[in-house]
């Protein structure tokens, strides 16, 4: 589907939530959820002295990075037959989610590594899933608002 061929839909002058399907919208509030609750442990953690600040720092961006480099498990699109942006998984998407699977599996001994307390480094441990599950959110929310481009919107601003 060519730029032009998306542009012909009858669109409307600005992004509604209907210009995002409802599996992705789904999709971002799971995500966006578990993340919240996340920081949450990670916080009540921080007060109760079981973590330090530079720890959960880096447990978040180490995190984020993994979670920006895997966000491509799904890809984001404009599709032109229901008018929204949809996000499907393929088969790249497919082996990243697993090497995404063996990291979840293994952030437990990765923070391990880098830390003696065990109260420490579980922590560290949920610091990086956090951030992985940052990372995630902010690469689809990039692939849709490059969606809405493609499709002639783009959020805040008219045509």
């Amino acid at each position: 589907m060519s730029d032009a061929d998306a542009r012909t839909t009858q669109l409307p002058v600005r992004p509604t939530r209907e210009s995002v399907s409802r599996r992705t919208r789904l999709l971002l509030r799971i995500l966006f959820i578990v993340f919240v609750v996340m920081l949450a442990v990670l916080a009540v953690r921080l007060v109760q002295g079981e973590l330090a600040w530079w720890q959960m720092g880096i447990g978040l961006a180490a995190g984020a990075v993994v979670g920006i480099a895997l966000g491509r498990m799904n890809r984001v699109r404009w599709d032109q037959a229901t008018g929204s942006v949809v996000s499907q998984m393929d088969m790249v998407g497919v082996s990243l989610l697993l090497v995404y699977l063996a990291f979840t599996f293994s952030r437990s001994r990765i923070a391990a590594a880098w830390v003696d307390d065990a109260h420490a480094a579980a922590g560290v441990a949920l610091a990086l899933g956090a951030g992985s599950i940052a990372g995630r959110v902010l690469y689809l929310l990039r692939g849709i608002s490059n969606a809405l481009e493609v499709a002639g919107l783009r959020p805040g601003r008219r045509p």
